[in-house]
């Protein structure tokens, strides 16, 4: 199933979402290996199924609880780095660095998140990714509530994900008890040159720090 949903997200997620294609973001074993299959190995992302046994959704997330803050934040610290360099070295197109940017630029922190409000654990929003023959159906609001009840049930108390999408933003929004930490358009995210940083955005307006409590 880890592959299956590796080749449902290329196929279905990074050649729409606004900050992958502005990168221009291309598979490869490192962004495979590095940053996506750990995360599903966790065991904690979901996946939806049509009769037929084939994926139609996956969301990709992972709980996170403070009692790991130590060793999983100096991971979390590292990782897109070494994704940076690696993907560097391979001589790879896509520019890694302009996502450390955006996510320091919005404060994008979710161990600080976690200390600042006393919480013991949270479940951290990651990928929503729907087929797209069948968007429009409610399965990515079906997905979203389903897997907040799960990892509610489990104990995490919030949600916390980087919201990139106007489709994303408004299933978070439609989830209520939700609560935007930091935003910004697109349109004013630009480098020391005047020019777009993220210039692939499409109808995609705004990009995010969303919680949701549960």
């Amino acid at each position: 199933m880890t592959n299956k949903a590796m080749d449902f997200l290329w196929e279905h997620f990074f050649h729409n979402e606004p900050l992958s294609t502005s990168i221009n973001v291309k598979r490869s074993w490192i962004m495979d290996n590095l940053r996506f299959i750990p995360i599903i190995k966790k065991g904690e992302s979901f996946v939806a199924l049509d009769s037929n046994g084939e994926i139609v959704g996956v969301y990709l997330g992972r709980q996170m609880d403070i009692k790991h803050i130590r060793k999983e934040k100096l991971l979390d610290l590292m990782g897109p780095t070494l994704i940076k360099y690696g993907l560097l070295l391979t001589g790879a197109t896509a520019d890694f660095s302009k996502i450390i940017w955006l996510k320091n630029h919005l404060n994008y922190d979710p161990w600080k998140f976690m200390t600042d409000n006393q919480s013991q654990r949270i479940y951290e929003n990651i990928i929503l990714a729907v087929d797209k023959k069948w968007r429009g159906n409610g399965i990515g609001e079906m997905m979203m509530q389903d897997v907040n009840k799960s990892v509610k049930s489990a104990g995490c108390e919030y949600t916390y994900g980087l919201y990139t999408s106007k489709f994303s933003t408004a299933l978070s929004v439609n989830m209520g008890n939700e609560k935007v930490l930091s935003s910004a358009a697109y349109k004013d995210l630009l480098d020391s040159d005047g020019k777009l940083i993220f210039p692939q955005y499409k109808e995609h307006t705004i990009v995010s720090v969303r919680i949701c409590k549960l």
